[in-house]
């Protein structure tokens, strides 16, 4: 389990150092992307040429089509207009002054000067009402409704430096709609499917995903058989990995159909897409017993 674990990790961590890398690539009109929503759930969109289909982000609606041309792993929020701009990475910190964090470490005797066992969370600390803040956030935005909550707070600057970045974040969640636009891949793919239909038949867990991808032991220029009925994904996961070199002969259950949804959604090159090769389990079967006879149809 430890391993399966720390599998995960590398998968997760390799995915962050794609998107670093590819950061200066832009969304591409009929291409499919993954958005994360707010630093949390992530769905697949497919991004048209024009049009005014729209997705909802945290408590936003934004039309499809404006997501192209936008930076892969770059934050950006949706303003009160439905524009879309870029959001600091940073804007946690940067709401903290410098002073309030040097004031708030510690003493000369290296002691914390910042205590929250006396904050008592009974709502009394806010200064705001609940019908002045519905209605600062319909008229200037949730960021700023963001930075008044934070002055208003009563006990904000008695919090400790990791309280403040706590409430901070929580208040960015609530009142922001941010997202962070990823190139598919198949960790984020087999997430964002799970997370949707996790109480589905053949939804698989990104980690069981990394454990078959890794003991398959799968590179680049081998040829390999693969039986599935996960929609393809598994034949789109090594066609990924493989790079358009090698060959990939995937079988389907007798009476199945052949299923290119994540050739699709992981943006597969005309290259990538020609290693792979489909086949029923009855068509296997006969070939496999005519070689065996020596009467071997010309097509194969």
């Amino acid at each position: 389990f430890r391993a399966h674990c720390q599998l995960v990790v590398r998968m997760a961590d390799a995915a962050v150092e794609e998107q670093a890398k590819n950061a200066v690539c832009t969304v591409k009109p009929k291409e499919f992307v993954v958005c994360q929503i707010n630093e949390g759930r992530t769905v697949l969109l497919n991004i048209p040429l024009a049009g005014h289909a729209k997705q909802k982000i945290g408590k936003a609606q934004v039309e499809i089509a404006r997501l192209s041309g936008l930076q892969f792993g770059r934050l950006y929020e949706i303003e009160k207009d439905g524009s879309i701009v870029h959001s600091p990475e940073d804007h946690e910190l940067e709401a903290i002054s410098e002073e309030s964090l040097e004031a708030g470490k510690a003493d000369e005797g290296g002691m914390p000067t910042t205590d929250n066992r006396k904050i008592v969370d009974d709502n009394s600390a806010q200064a705001l009402s609940e019908e002045e803040i519905h209605a600062m956030k319909q008229e200037q935005g949730g960021r700023y409704l963001v930075d008044q909550l934070v002055k208003s707070s009563v006990t904000f600057e008695k919090k400790t430096d990791f309280s403040k970045i706590k409430y901070l974040k929580k208040k960015q969640r609530k009142h922001l709609s941010r997202l962070r636009l990823l190139q598919p891949s198949p960790y984020l793919l087999c997430e964002s499917q799970f997370n949707d239909n996790y109480n589905k038949p053949n939804s698989l867990r990104p980690d069981y995903l990394g454990v078959i991808l890794s003991f398959s032991g799968v590179q680049s220029g081998m040829k390999v058989v693969v039986f599935e009925t996960l929609r393809g994904l598994i034949t789109a996961s090594l066609a990924w990995r493989m790079k358009g070199s090698g060959y990939i002969l995937s079988v389907y259950p007798d009476g199945g159909k052949v299923n290119r949804d994540f050739e699709r959604f992981l943006n597969l090159s005309a290259e990538e897409k020609g290693t792979i090769e489909y086949m029923s389990s009855t068509t296997l079967k006969n070939t496999i017993q005519q070689l065996a006879s020596g009467t071997v149809p010309e097509e194969v």
